[in-house]
């Protein structure tokens, strides 16, 4: 590991590679001799490859290594989640339904149960009864993972002649109920069902034949096609065993042509294919590289099979567009290589506080969740005013030191309460389908059916080869365009805007925007367009710009600069049933400036979940909250029905049906003069006066902890 790890790499770099190259080693010391091998895993390449391409130790200086290509990943950013599981892909590219597998119900885990959803999202109970009407109906459905690249079992459920067969084998509900009751711990669907084979009449016989697209989103905003693949696959009897059997052929880019035993193919309608794979690619396009494999139909049209956001390479032969690509991608960020002595300490230290996690916490806590808890104690010991003592009672017991006079905590009703420790074990409470909802974008995305209860979104900023890139959004106006000129004339027009991080919490890094006589202004302050742009380039995460939400005008009237956004608590266990709980407004201060943070001196009121009413406001200082019946800075009395409370919980109930595979939410909403915004949704929300939980919630988060006990989770 150590010559790796002197060039300037990673020690997981360097691990990786160690591993590789000893199981090479081994694998094929019989074949080639010790100095061979070592030089070809000086070149970085593994024996394995030369086999697989049929290569000579002389033209690897030609292709892209595999060091290189393991040194690359991971090729995206976080967005590689919109292709994680056919869902949430297809809500991502709801434009390119027709291309898309249809999914009609979703089945996931909860509380040690198996959960049929609806996709259509219906406000009753589903069943497996209904998954057999909809398949009287459809006559095939697919079983399947829900994840992309799963290997878990699949299940081919059909009706002929009025009966079920599985996997064509004569069944009955029986044995689906069973199928579905034993199902691994993973997501499933049930959707429609379509064979991997061209349909094209007499190309390749009738074998069964796929094709495999590599794709690049670059610099500039462009999507290209790196390479294709076409996958052709039979089935050979060997005995009484049935072998399947398949082989590769890369497709020419320009006429899509390919060979297969001395024959030259042709796919039908390739430019069309060509085109719609590229628009697809322009609604993926912050991921940066990507596979789609496509099932294509006579006419033209196709259907996705797969897609990964981390590629593997093409089987036999790496086209020159694709290998070049990857060669300068490599060289690029091997030229900007900076991997310090600090980095190789945290790396380190994360290493090791992992193994502390584990030896130290509850088994099942995330190590985040263990770091965020030991710092919210270390926080406790030194800026809360209670005695040594104290503060070592309460973090026995799971409590922050300040717990104590806000619930009123003893020895005798410490168990009565969810203690801060239990709270940071829960997360995460929801599954894999969060990613729907911790950031922005992907947010805006899923919830395009709900557009009306969503902000306008302009623009997004994030970083990509090294290089601050500005992309439109859905609610950009055509006549902008995507650089700082189109986002300073879209403030021009808009007066104010919000730029705001993608997945920021508690209102940091949020800057409202502004031109006004001729000047962009930033939180109040005065800019230029170069010192905007400076900032714009500082940021190192993913930033939006978005409408900047004006807020209702009885509710400015007590507190006008901040959106005086109202949190309110969802519980949504069944799926179709989703049950308001506890709501508040937050109101800034001239302490908190453009946010609404509590935390950070702002006002806080209960709303009253059947009226709307608010109650008891109050402020918190040193953790203690005091009564504030009126606002300190305009002297208005904070009470009242909040506007359109009916439409806000109808709104979120809607909401919370789509997005069913969901259990736990906790929606920010803005209040406006026509209704109400969803500002973001929260899969872990910071909780408010525990003490007046109600009992509701108390008993669901107890469910979710006995359930997460009895799951023996330690992952």
């Amino acid at each position: 590991m150590f010559p790796v790890i002197r060039a300037g790499y990673s020690r997981k770099m360097a691990s990786i590679w160690y591993k590789k190259t000893r199981r090479d080693k081994k694998n094929y010391k019989e074949i080639y001799d010790k100095k061979f091998i070592k030089e070809v895993h000086k070149k970085g390449f593994l024996c394995d490859t030369l086999e697989r391409y049929n290569w000579g130790i002389d033209d690897l200086d030609n292709y892209i290594s595999n060091f290189d290509y393991i040194y690359l990943e991971p090729f995206n950013n976080s967005f590689s989640k919109w292709l994680q599981d056919i869902i949430t892909t297809n809500r991502i590219l709801k434009d390119y339904d027709s291309h898309l597998r249809k999914v009609f119900y979703s089945i996931v885990q909860r509380n040690g149960e198996k959960l049929v959803l609806n996709i259509e999202n219906e406000n009753r109970e589903y069943t497996v009864n209904d998954i057999i009407k909809t398949l009287m109906k459809e006559k095939v459905l697919q079983l399947r993972p829900a994840f992309w690249l799963s290997k878990r079992a699949r299940y081919k459920l059909e009706i002929k002649n009025s009966n079920l067969y599985i996997e064509e084998k004569k069944s009955t509900l029986m044995d689906l109920k069973k199928i579905i009751s034993e199902l691994d711990d993973v997501n499933y669907i049930v959707s429609e069902y379509f064979d991997i084979t061209y349909e094209a009449e007499g190309l390749l016989n009738g074998y069964d034949h796929y094709l495999k697209l590599w794709i690049a989103n670059d610099t500039g905003n462009t999507s290209r096609i790196l390479d294709a693949v076409m996958h052709i696959l039979w089935d050979e009897k060997d005995n009484t065993e049935t072998i399947r059997k398949q082989k590769e052929s890369n497709v020419n880019l320009d006429n899509g042509s390919f060979k297969i035993d001395d024959k030259i193919l042709t796919i039908e309608n390739w430019n069309l294919i060509k085109d719609e794979i590229i628009n697809i690619s322009k609604t993926l396009n912050k991921l940066t590289y990507y596979t789609v494999s496509i099932a294509i139909k006579e006419n033209g049209d196709f259907k996705i099979l797969s897609m990964s956001a981390n590629p593997l390479l093409p089987p036999g032969h790496i086209g020159n567009e694709l290998n070049n690509y990857l060669i300068n991608k490599a060289k690029d960020k091997n030229e900007n290589r900076v991997y310090t002595f600090k980095d190789r300490v945290n790396a380190i230290k994360k290493s090791r506080f992992y193994k502390y996690t584990e030896k130290k916490a509850k088994p099942g806590m995330r190590p985040y969740m263990y770091a965020l808890w030991l710092k919210s104690v270390w926080d406790d010991l030194w800026n809360t005013k209670v005695s040594l003592r104290k503060k070592i009672w309460a973090w026995k017991r799971g409590f922050l030191s300040f717990r104590i006079e806000q619930y009123g905590l003893t020895e005798d009703n410490y168990k009565e309460f969810l203690s801060d420790y239990n709270y940071h074990w829960l997360n995460r409470i929801n599954n894999a389908y969060q990613i729907w909802i911790n950031d922005k974008t992907t947010f805006r995305y899923i919830l395009e059916p709900f557009k009306e209860y969503i902000p306008q979104y302009y623009f997004s900023i994030f970083n990509r080869n090294g290089k601050t890139e500005i992309e439109k959004m859905q609610d950009c106006d055509t006549k902008y365009e995507a650089n700082y000129d189109g986002i300073i004339e879209t403030l021009k027009d808009q007066k104010i805007l919000a730029l705001k991080p993608s997945a920021g919490t508690h209102g940091d890094g949020f800057y409202c925007l502004t031109f006004e006589n001729g000047e962009i202004t930033v939180n109040g302050e005065c800019k230029s367009k170069e010192q905007f742009i400076e900032l714009v380039e500082s940021f190192k995460s993913f930033y939006l710009i978005t409408e900047y939400i004006d807020m209702n005008n009885e509710l400015k009237k007590i507190y006008p600069k901040s959106v005086n956004s109202i949190r309110v608590m969802v519980i949504n266990e069944n799926g179709y049933e989703p049950k308001i709980m506890q709501s508040y407004m937050r109101i800034g201060s001239s302490r908190t400036g453009y946010t609404d943070n509590v935390g950070y001196g702002g006002i806080c009121v209960m709303i009253d979940t059947e009226t709307g009413e608010m109650y008891n406001p109050e402020t918190i200082v040193e953790h203690k909250f005091y009564p504030c019946p009126k606002h300190p800075d305009t002297g208005t009395m904070i009470e009242g029905k909040i506007p359109y409370w009916e439409e806000i919980c109808e709104g979120i109930k809607r909401i919370c049906r789509y997005l069913s595979e969901l259990e736990y939410l906790g929606f920010d909403i803005a209040v406006t003069n026509d209704g109400f915004q969803v500002i973001e949704i929260n899969i872990h929300q910071d909780l408010h006066k525990v003490a007046t939980l109600d009992k509701e919630v108390i008993e669901f988060y107890e469910r979710k902890m006995r359930n997460k006990l009895s799951m023996g989770d330690e992952k």
